[in-house]
């Protein structure tokens, strides 16, 4: 059966949602909060004498259909200062940052703690792109992604 892949970008501070229907199957949304600079709690990995976001991000899906297991997600960082690309390996501690790795059909999850990034300010442009990795009740591969762009200053 063919995988489902699902792209919902949000770029700057204005997101926009374009989901792309599947027939049968589950339908993943990721969509980035609003970021709120240098808010606390300042977490603890943050580096003193630089500039950090915080963010809450949900998940949905938005079929009613069917159900979906996340398996993971990775983090890409791109621009700035000291990088052009990197990104993470596949991360999977979804339960640690959402309290369950399942959505039922029509759910929707949000981070117990928001979601953060940080950078040495620079007064460059980084763009965050955040890719969420899931399999719906059916099998079926399915992925959701945000992204947004911030000015480390």
């Amino acid at each position: 059966m063919p995988s489902i892949f699902l792209l919902t970008a949000f770029l700057v501070w204005a997101p926009a949602v374009s989901p792309a229907l599947a027939a049968d199957g589950a339908v993943l949304s990721a969509t980035a909060g609003e970021r709120v600079r240098n808010g606390r709690p300042k977490p603890e990995p943050v580096p003193e004498n630089v500039v950090w976001f915080l963010y809450p991000v949900t998940l949905r899906e938005t079929s009613g259909r069917a159900g979906i297991t996340l398996l993971g997600y990775k983090k890409c960082y791109e621009g700035g200062e000291t990088f052009l690309r990197y990104c993470s390996g596949v991360l999977r501690d979804i339960v640690q940052l959402y309290g369950t790795d399942r959505l039922p059909p029509g759910g929707s999850l949000i981070t117990k703690r928001p979601a953060w990034v940080w950078s040495e300010p620079t007064g460059k442009e980084i763009t965050v792109t955040v890719t969420y990795f899931a399999e719906d009740d059916s099998g079926r591969a399915v992925e959701a992604e945000y992204r947004f762009r911030f000015v480390a200053e």
